[in-house]
């Protein structure tokens, strides 16, 4: 019994990394959208940056 419940145990974890997108880049086309259904029109006002990365690039040249 333990050895069956080892299996299944096993198996979930395999299968499911394979359950969030099926395709490379979310669909066949390779689009890399997300549908966040979590973000509505209701609290699309809290949202918050989560990080920021300066290449520093655009300090050092002058405005065209």
């Amino acid at each position: 019994m333990q050895f069956l419940f080892r299996l299944f145990a096993a198996l979930v974890l395999c299968v499911q990394p394979a359950l969030a997108w099926e395709y490379w880049g979310g669909d066949r086309g390779g689009q890399r959208f997300s549908p966040l259904t979590q973000i509505t029109s209701d609290n699309v006002g809290a949202l918050v940056r989560g990080w920021e990365f300066r290449t520093g690039d655009l300090d050092a040249r002058p405005p065209e």
